[in-house]
């Protein structure tokens, strides 16, 4: 809770929410939502979920 109100925080101070250009919303979307990205991520959670509660799949 508390790391979530210090990047709202840090957030706020840097001004005003300014629209982008469509084209470069998808060009992000695209870049960081990719199969293999989300699968890395995916296991790394994974392992780190088991390496703290070892017995969840028994």
């Amino acid at each position: 809770m508390e790391r979530a109100a210090r990047l709202q925080l840090l957030a706020m101070s840097a001004g005003d929410i300014r629209p982008i250009p469509a084209d470069l919303g998808r060009e992000a979307h695209d870049w960081v939502s990719t199969p293999k990205r989300n699968a890395v991520t995916f296991a790394y959670f994974a392992r780190r979920a088991l390496r703290t509660h070892g017995n969840a799949l028994d």
